[in-house]
């Protein structure tokens, strides 16, 4: 396995295996007294106490969930795949292969486990393009591969799920990720914040370019 990311002028380098798998902290760190008030299978809500500025003492809440992961394979003809999703009571959507890290795994680790199952693929070489936190008073770190070295294996979709795979040059996929109908939301800020400080095309040169 090739661990690779990209420096701050969008030239991939090598990394390592801990920098690739390095996680985001939140905007808030959860103090030691906070408490448990919900636990469910994804989401746990913590209640704590917050001491004001006039002196009284507020709850605040603060939610947990598991970490997050995308992978975008690219093909050996440089298309970049992503998928048109349906999932059971939800409307169609544009997105990528990925989901929730599970208990004990690494984000490598979860993004090999999700690519297989989702994608029936197994890369040899990830790229790592962003970690990052979303939204405060909340924990749950969001992060995005992309993935080159793709073997072919058995794909093992969740029950209610429904894929289409959807191949794409860097421009479309661009479009397709940005759309209005990505759930995307994190791949899709990275995207456009690099497309505002015209970084983007950086980013295209490098990856069409990286062996």
């Amino acid at each position: 396995m090739k661990y690779f990311k990209f420096d701050e002028n969008m030239d991939i380098v090598p990394a390592t295996l801990e920098e690739v798998n390095q996680r985001t902290l939140p905007y808030t760190i959860l103090p030691d007294d906070a408490k448990v008030a919900y636990k469910g299978k994804i989401f746990s809500v913590f209640e704590y106490p917050q001491k004001q500025y006039d002196g009284s003492t507020s709850i605040y809440e603060f939610v947990k969930r598991p970490d997050t992961m995308s992978v975008i394979p690219i093909t050996l003809d440089n298309k970049f795949i992503y998928v048109k999703e349906h999932q059971a009571g939800l409307s169609p959507f544009v997105g990528m292969f990925g989901g929730r890290i599970e208990g004990g795994e690494t984000i490598i680790e979860g993004a090999l486990r999700e690519l297989k199952e989702e994608a029936g693929l197994i890369a040899d070489t990830f790229i790592r393009a962003f970690s990052m936190q979303l939204i405060p008073k909340t924990d749950c770190s969001s992060g995005a591969f992309f993935v080159k070295g793709l073997t072919q294996t058995e794909k093992k979709l969740d029950p209610g799920e429904r894929i289409e795979v959807c191949y794409a040059d860097f421009d479309e996929f661009f479009e397709a990720i940005t759309s209005n109908q990505s759930r995307e939301i994190e791949t899709k800020l990275y995207l456009l914040n690099l497309f505002k400080n015209n970084q983007l095309e950086r980013l295209k040169k490098s990856l069409l370019n990286f062996e």
